[in-house]
């Protein structure tokens, strides 16, 4: 194709084009009309009938045209590079002079009228709808430089569900929303409401603090106190017990909050925090008679069984195993906490470590072992206890489907006879 074709095909698409964002009544009227589109072009019907053999050809070329210039070339990370530098690094200002900056050319920097266009007239057609998607994606793609530019080397993560790319989705919806409404009403959109929308929308789901949190928890502030309740239950301690099962299984710990968990008792949140002042306090609660459970058993096979120490052992695990079973939720979020929540609730952790201390039950039988040969001396006893119980306790979790008892007697089995062959 010569340049003369290809300036003539780029006029009449952009004629076309024109036609359709400042006369749309005309393609009500009578589609597009190639005799207008033409002198807008300044080239005869004959360059366009030979260009384009029918109209057909002539419509799927400007619906290209459309995607094509939909999007310009744009260096998002310099731009916002450059006007963070010149705000000393303040966001809320940069983005204010960024919308400010850009927001009179915005549609022909984004092309939302265009891809608004392409849209319509495209629909049904394959290949317009991918390349639209592929439009989209590039814009997506803009959005998630200028956030990385803005916030992404400072620490902050995403409140669940979001990640990096659905606000980038959510911020170009928004862009495309503002722009089309100031078409209709532009006293109204300004570029200091448009900066206003995408800082309120990055900030609610910004996560400066890496709390677990989704971001619709904050709503819960909207629901009426929760310390202004007419009545305690009976028993609040079990409530809360009973209603932590529930938040810890349907959320999971970190996503579950202490406030949360005492509406959800109706016990008032300044009772529910004198009763547990944490939600580790609330694991501690609902496994300590179990733990006990545990711990007197454990001395009996001692007292009765004392020599056997594989039998010991062996009994011990799968009562472990058993309990595990029984109380997956709980257990669940006593790894979670332990594993994780070190520093956030320290007083919650001590009292996990001073009563729910799992390794410290199977300690007396290691050392028994010990000293009639049967474990190696030269190991530390405590070491030794945590390894197997964390061993079953991770065999527990990543083998839920299979029975406490296999469990156990997989564990035992491996750990008390070894790899080796006998």
């Amino acid at each position: 194709m010569t340049y003369y074709d290809q300036t003539a095909e780029r006029q009449l698409v952009e004629a076309a084009i024109g036609v359709m964002l400042n006369e749309p009544t005309i393609l009500l009227d009578r589609g597009l009309p190639i005799e207008r589109i033409c002198d807008q072009a300044h080239w005869g019907r004959a360059t366009c009938y030979r260009r384009y053999g029918t109209k057909d050809q002539f419509i799927h070329a400007v619906l290209d045209g459309l995607v094509n210039s939909s999007v310009r070339d744009y260096d998002v990370k310099a731009a916002s590079r450059a006007i963070l530098e010149a705000h000393d690094g303040d966001v809320s200002r940069a983005v204010h002079a960024m919308a400010a900056a850009y927001f009179d050319n915005a549609d022909e920097l984004v092309g939302t009228e265009r891809s608004l266009l392409a849209t319509v007239f495209g629909r049904g057609q394959g290949k317009i709808t991918y390349r639209l998607r592929e439009t989209y994606q590039r814009r997506d793609a803009m959005a998630l430089e200028a956030f990385d530019t803005f916030v992404g080397s400072r620490g902050a993560t995403l409140r669940q569900p979001f990640t990096v790319k659905r606000l980038a989705l959510v911020l170009t919806a928004l862009i495309d929303g503002m722009l089309l409404r100031r078409h209709v009403d532009p006293r109204v959109v300004s570029a200091q409401l448009l900066a206003d929308a995408v800082l309120a929308i990055a900030g609610s789901v910004l996560n400066t603090e890496q709390e677990y949190i989704r971001v619709y928890d904050k709503l819960g502030e909207l629901a009426p106190n929760p310390a202004v309740v007419s009545s305690v239950p009976r028993d609040p301690r079990a409530a809360m017990i009973a209603a932590a099962r529930g938040e810890f299984g349907k959320r999971g710990y970190f996503s579950s909050s202490l406030d949360t968990i005492a509406g959800e008792a109706d016990v008032p949140v300044s009772i529910a925090r004198q009763i547990f002042p944490t939600k580790a306090h609330i694991i501690v609660g609902a496994l300590r008679a179990k733990y006990a459970k545990l711990s007197e058993s454990m001395d009996d096979d001692l007292m009765i069984h004392g020599d056997d120490v594989d039998l010991v052992v062996r009994r011990h695990l799968e009562r472990c195993a058993q309990l595990v079973a029984q109380e997956m939720v709980f257990m669940d979020a006593l790894m979670a906490a332990v594993a994780h929540d070190t520093y956030s609730e320290p007083d919650g952790m001590l009292a996990i470590k001073e009563e729910l201390d799992f390794p410290a039950l199977l300690e007396p039988v290691v050392l028994r072992g010990q000293r009639n040969g049967r474990f190696d001396k030269n190991l530390s006893s405590r070491d030794i206890a945590a390894l197997v119980t964390n061993t079953m306790l991770l065999r527990c979790f990543t083998r839920r489907a299979i029975a406490a008892e296999d469990n156990a007697g997989f564990v035992s089995t491996l750990l008390l006879d070894g790899l080796k062959t006998r």
